[in-house]
């Protein structure tokens, strides 16, 4: 009797134990692909082929036919299932979303409500790559970060490439599901690594992200990439046929060991620049004659410093490492030389010398250009080129520039630091830049934000410019003079305060439709961003407060120059500079408005402010961008804007009354904009016959042709088609029209009084129709919306208040035609665009529960039959 208890309740534990083991989430290999099996919770990617979802079978539900995500209780966005398998899964559908099985029962012919207890993701692939970066070995300086993307790499140096951003769920995958591919004089998938393996880099299996020095390699050991040439490496997914790719393309050059001095002659008591040429982060030292007042090495930039004559140092990613040799004042009067060489090569040193002379040359010699373009005025923050040549100097010499104006020293103040004063003789205390006797001229670009930092006010400063250090006490026209006792050259520069304005483009009247590319300009005064001398773009924030909309934007890299986003340089041939006028604007993708609830929505621009940073920060970060719920004051001076809870009106005057602090540099404008649905109107054609031109037009609220900042075309282009509405389409003399699809844009400025703009499909040709009932369909693909209108086309020669004799007969027509009615028609169509920046959903771990099935349930059923004693009749 015991046996049969214990018998009994082990069967019960089998039961228990097969309906509570978890099923793990993770792809399985198919008759499809080694990741073609998709199983509860797990990731599918837009573009995927032929993805299997058997593992969603469920037999007493019916057959598998569709993924749908469900949105306001309503299923959506289908991914169509035959036989299990999903030839494609759509790249319009939405992402970051779950997606859940609908069965369909062949007996009642009836589809099933989502199965909500199983699910899978969607996501697209690209918004979890990242881009691809380069890990170095075997070098003498470890970079900072070590992970990096350098315009140029080095020929000899060792590196492996990686993706080390990815958030791609790559503990789902199964097998080899990516590839890299490295291209420069031929395209090659095999490379030779540091140890000297030939390695294939198809089939992958790994995380990309994931440092293995196995899979380092250097360019010299390849032979499909030769020194001193441009190269790119492709990271490939292969999953399921995704053919997803991260391409990166940049310059490999074999660096050589090379000095190069700022000048070949100086003087007694001043600094002479030094750059290091050679392998990036290799160790160099670097050796000056030792003797006592002659010229050693300040102002760092070094490693170590072994003695004042003696360092060492390394170049960066460029290649170059920026040094300084000061004279003495009591420095001989004759030519040195400074060595570097590679400790760790036989190869010899190398060397560069330079001369230490007397000075010579007077002021008169010294030509100092206007540094006012044209009538435009600068502001504080504003990078202003400074620019002259020199007569009868025939060497590279040193130009010394400082300025005078309100609140700045009596004797002037260097270029970079108004609070300090120069001093006669003392060249640490000028701004310094170098005349180049080859190209005749001397630059030097003045970055005015060292001024608006330091609280100057808008004012007028003159900049001087002297052969000598001397400042304006001594050089001054009413002075003692300079060196040969004339005045130095001077200009007087006017800097206003930073300013922001914007505005909507007149030719879309702040009015947008649903499906419209929403775009703004700026004009935003001081080069706000501007990170320094060599830069040439800015950033500027904005906030969209809208019916339910809460949204941070910026962009880190607008062009403050005229020009500079395509010539990248700040002066051409002779000085002249493209202007900082900082005009420039957003531009969204047509997916931003198709999700905008129709109504006003209010615009924030915000702009750094004279001390060119942001003091309000969205989530408290300067490189946010999507749903906004708190502004934060990033100096703790005024509390955070909670512009997440409030309305549209109060979230943007509560951000306003943020920035309208006394303790906040920031400066903003504030500006409306108004979100409609898309409308087409067709107007009546009137009464056309057989032959005769036919002409459609009517109103749009849609957007004409133009171009937004970034010179891409924000119209919306209406195609026209005709269609018969009373074919017998199955008659053998089948005669239907052929119309070819005419395309037009909206006007470009909207009605004043109506706020609408016209369009218009003239000399449509009838002469090869019949008459009958057409329709008319105007359809603007770009903001997925159409309208139709029918209309009847008489007879050749007919008109509504005439009858025709012998009207045409079309052969395709049924004896007894019947004319749909004419109705207005909208229809949306997915089209595969995306946000400004893809958000990235963390896929929550589950665990999903497997049912044991019915099999365990027998067995054990049958067990229990065949322990139970047959009962005596």
């Amino acid at each position: 009797m015991n046996s049969y208890r214990n018998a009994v309740l082990l069967c019960i534990f089998f039961i228990a134990a097969g309906t509570l083991v978890p099923a793990v989430s993770a792809r399985f290999a198919t008759s499809e692909g080694p990741n073609a099996g998709i199983g509860n919770g797990d990731t599918v990617f837009l573009g995927e082929r032929n993805v299997n979802f058997s593992a969603f079978a469920d037999p007493a539900k019916g057959e598998l036919r569709q993924m749908v995500r469900i949105e306001d209780g309503e299923p959506t966005d289908p991914i169509q299932i035959a036989d299990f398998v999903a030839t494609s899964i759509p790249r319009g559908i939405a992402v970051n979303a779950r997606y859940y099985p609908v069965y369909y029962d062949p007996a009642t012919g009836t589809f099933t409500d989502p199965d909500t207890g199983t699910f899978c993701w969607v996501q697209d692939a690209g918004a979890y790559l990242g881009d691809l970066k380069v890990r170095v070995y075997d070098i003498d300086i470890t970079p900072t970060p070590a992970l990096a993307r350098p315009e140029t790499i080095p020929y000899t140096m060792g590196v492996q490439f990686l993706l080390p951003e990815n958030t791609l769920p790559v503990t789902e995958f199964n097998g080899p599901w990516y590839e890299y591919e490295l291209k420069g004089t031929v395209k090659t998938t095999e490379v030779v690594n540091l140890d000297g393996e030939h390695l294939s880099l198809e089939d992958l299996s790994g995380n990309p992200a994931e440092e293995n020095r196995r899979f380092a390699f250097t360019f010299a050991d390849q032979d499909a990439v030769d020194r001193d040439s441009r190269a790119t490496m492709t990271f490939r997914m292969t999953l399921n046929d995704l053919d997803y790719e991260r391409s990166w393309t940049f310059n490999v050059q074999d660096y050589s060991l090379a000095l190069q001095l700022a000048d070949t002659s100086t003087e007694r008591g001043k600094d002479l620049g030094l750059t290091l040429h050679g392998v990036p982060f290799t160790q160099y030292v670097l050796s000056l004659e030792k003797a006592p007042d002659y010229p050693f090495f300040s102002g760092g930039g070094w490693d170590s410093k072994v003695s004042d004559f003696k360092i060492t140092a390394h170049p960066g990613w460029d290649g170059t490492a920026a040094l300084r040799i000061e004279i003495p004042r009591a420095a001989p009067l004759t030519t040195y030389a400074v060595q570097a060489k590679d400790p760790d090569t036989a190869d010899q040193p190398v060397s560069a010398t330079f001369i230490v002379a007397a000075p010579s040359g007077s002021t008169s010699d010294l030509v100092f250009e206007n540094p006012e373009l044209d009538d435009y005025s600068y502001a504080l923050g504003d990078m202003i080129k400074l620019h002259g040549w020199c007569k009868n100097v025939k060497e590279k010499i040193p130009i010394y520039l400082y300025a005078t104006g309100p609140n700045l020293h009596e004797n002037g103040a260097p270029l970079t630091d108004p609070t300090r004063e120069v001093v006669d003789g003392d060249t640490s205390t000028f701004t310094v830049t170098y005349y180049d006797p080859f190209f005749n001229r001397w630059d030097y670009q003045w970055w005015t934000h060292y001024y608006a930092r330091a609280g100057c006010e808008g004012e007028t400063y003159t900049v001087h410019a002297n052969f000598d250090p001397i400042g304006y006490i001594y050089s001054a026209p009413d002075g003692a003079g300079s060196f040969e006792g004339d005045a130095p050259p001077a200009w007087e520069i006017a800097l206003n305060e930073p300013t922001i304005n914007a505005k909507f483009d007149e030719r879309s009247g702040s009015v947008f439709a649903q499906g419209d590319r929403l775009y703004s300009w700026w004009h935003a005064r001081g080069s706000p961003g501007l990170t320094g001398i060599a830069a040439t773009h800015g950033h500027l924030k904005w906030y969209i407060f809208g019916n339910n909309f809460r949204y941070a934007d910026y962009d880190a890299h607008f062009p403050i120059y005229e020009g500079s986003s395509s010539s990248g340089s700040l002066l051409d041939d002779n000085g002249q500079g493209d202007l900082p006028i900082g005009v420039y604007g957003f531009d969204y993708a047509r997916n931003f408005t198709y999700d905008l609830t129709p109504g006003e929505y209010y615009i924030v621009y915000q702009h750094p402010g004279r001390n060119n940073q942001f003091d309000l920060l969205p989530e408290n970060n300067p490189y946010f961008r999507g749903r906004v719920n708190e502004v934060v004051d990033a100096t703790n001076k005024v509390p955070s804007a909670r512009v997440g809870s409030l309305e549209a009106r109060e979230a943007a005057q509560a951000l306003t009354d943020a920035l309208d602090s006394p303790y906040v540099d920031d400066i903003y404008v504030m500006d409306t904009f108004t979100v409609e649905k898309p409308r087409i109107t067709i107007s009546s054609p009137g009464d056309v016959a057989v032959g005769e031109k036919l002409t459609v037009k009517g109103t749009t609220n849609l957007a004409g042709e133009n171009k937004a900042a970034d010179d891409v075309e924000v119209g919306d282009e209406l195609a026209l088609t005709v269609s018969r509405l009373d074919l017998d389409a199955g008659h053998k003399g089948n005669a239907a029209m052929k119309f070819k699809t005419i395309y037009t844009y909206p006007s470009t400025k909207p009605d004043p009084a109506t706020g609408k703009r016209t369009f218009v499909f003239e000399d449509v040709e009838t002469a090869s129709w019949y008459p009958g009932q057409y329709l008319i369909t105007v359809e603007c693909k770009d903001a997925r919306y159409k309208q139709t209108l029918s209309f009847e086309l008489l007879g050749e020669g007919v008109r509504r208040d005439t009858t025709a004799t012998d009207p045409a007969h079309d052969p395709a027509l049924s004896e007894n035609p019947s004319h749909p009615a004419a109705s207005s028609t909208l229809s949306w169509e997915e089209e595969d665009e995306e946000w400004p920046t893809p958000y990235q959903t963390t896929v929550p771990t589950t665990t999903p529960q497997q049912s044991a099935g019915l099999l365990p349930v027998a067995a054990c059923a049958f067990l229990l039959a065949a322990l139970i004693p047959p009962r005596r009749w």
